[in-house]
């Protein structure tokens, strides 16, 4: 994954593809990156259905916060499609720490755009920056 300047994240990172629908294309998935929210519980974790800044994440690269209880991946995943996500990346809770797990899916057609998994710390970093833009 890379995040372009002029962001002070700017760099190369490692992500791990999620098996949630299609590959990263090799050209890849550019877009301006906003957080999830589907107004409910943890609001990043876009278990909930309709995503309440849908109008926001229409267009643009989703950003979800990994849930260990509330939802599937899959879900999580499509909710962001419906909301007009080109793609999606999900980060790991602390719980998770830096690990890039894979979050496999019994119909990985189900989902028709690419996502990525990152860790915790990339996560948190990023989000600090979604107010300046990123």
């Amino acid at each position: 994954m890379r995040i372009e300047p002029p962001s002070t994240t700017a760099g190369r990172y490692d992500a791990g593809y999620t098996y949630l629908g299609p590959e990263v294309p090799d050209a890849g998935v550019t877009g301006q990156v906003v957080r999830v929210n589907d107004g409910v519980g943890d609001t990043g974790d876009a278990c909930s259905a309709p995503i309440v800044n849908a109008d926001e994440i229409n267009g643009k690269i989703a950003l979800i916060d990994v849930s260990l209880s509330d939802c599937f991946a899959v879900d999580a995943a499509g909710n962001a499609e419906a909301a007009g996500a080109i793609a999606v990346i999900m980060a790991n809770p602390p719980e998770l720490g830096d690990s890039k797990v894979a979050w496999a899916s019994n119909d990985e057609t189900r989902i028709g755009i690419p996502s990525v998994i990152i860790g915790h710390t990339l996560g948190s970093t990023i989000k600090s920056q979604l107010p300046g833009g990123l």
